[in-house]
C-alpha cells in the first residue's frame, strides 16, 4: 500500500522515487581555490575551481518505514544520475548522497509496512 507517490520527474538512475516534499530546495554554489580572497586594500580576488554544483537537499513529511528502506537501497553511500525538478523542467546531475535521516514513529496502521517515517532528508550533492 504505502503512502509515497512514485514521481514521473524524480529518479535515481533512471528508477522513479518517491514525490518529495515541496520544501525540498536546490543549491547553487560554486568554489573558489584556497589562494582567493580580499587583498589589504578590500578588493576580492576569486580563483575559480569550479562553478554551479548543484544541492538537492530532499525531504519527504512521511513514508513508511519499507519506503524509507527502498530510498536507503537507492540512495545512501552510493553515486548515482539524479533527475530532479526546477523552474518546471527535469534536470539532470551526477550526484551522491552521504546519509539519509529519518524519524522513526510507532504507527500501529503501517505495522505490516515497517511502520511509520516522518522528516525524511537526504542531501544529494553534485560530484
Amino acid at each position: 500500500m504505502g503512502i509515497g507517490r512514485l514521481s514521473n520527474h524524480w529518479k535515481v538512475n533512471s528508477t522513479p522515487f518517491y514525490e518529495p516534499s515541496p520544501k525540498t530546495t536546490v543549491l547553487h554554489t560554486s568554489i573558489s581555490s584556497a589562494d582567493s580572497g580580499r587583498t589589504e586594500d578590500g578588493y576580492m580576488h576569486n580563483t575559480w575551481v569550479r562553478q554551479d554544483i548543484v544541492k538537492v537537499n530532499l525531504q519527504w513529511t512521511a513514508l513508511t518505514g519499507n519506503e524509507v528502506a527502498n530510498l536507503i537501497s537507492l540512495m545512501q553511500g552510493k553515486e548515482f544520475t539524479l533527475t530532479y525538478r526546477e523552474f518546471g523542467t527535469d534536470k539532470t546531475a551526477e550526484v551522491y548522497v552521504a546519509e539519509v535521516n529519518y524519524t522513526k514513529e510507532y504507527d500501529g496502521l503501517y505495522d505490516s509496512e515497517g511502520g511509520l517515517c516522518t522528516n525524511i532528508t537526504a542531501a544529494a550533492v553534485e560530484k
